[in-house]
């Protein structure tokens, strides 16, 4: 079985509209912030429906409905993109291929869909 990624934790420092995925209402949705509290952490996210309202969606820590640990994960990166390892990488991170002969230094993505980056 896949380990549980704690989504929340990889959230925690991105800025505030970080986009992303919800594969449950098939929206993409925008990172509000990340709540810690005594019940638990959270992350809270926002999306904006057609006649301009703004809808909020809170997600376990896991990226699952909001106190459903055990669920499926619905948040997720971007549409096509599932692997939260990439969005947990950081300005300054050194990268290396899997053949280990290339190192690069990570600067950021270069749009919202994580697939390509600047280093």
């Amino acid at each position: 079985m896949e380990e549980n990624i704690n989504v929340a934790e990889i959230l925690k420092d991105k800025p505030q509209g970080t986009k992303l995925y919800d594969l449950l209402r098939n929206i993409d949705v925008e990172l509000d912030k990340v709540h810690t509290t005594v019940a638990g952490t959270y992350i809270e996210c926002t999306s904006t429906n057609e006649v301009g309202s703004t809808l909020l969606f809170d997600y376990s820590k896991l990226g699952t409905e909001e106190s459903w640990l055990d669920g499926l994960q619905i948040l997720l990166p971007f549409k096509e993109m599932r692997d939260w390892s990439k969005l947990a990488w950081n300005t300054g991170d050194i990268l290396v291929n899997k053949d280990g002969n290339a190192h690069v230094i990570f600067e950021g993505f270069d749009d919202d869909t994580y697939e390509t980056f600047n280093g």
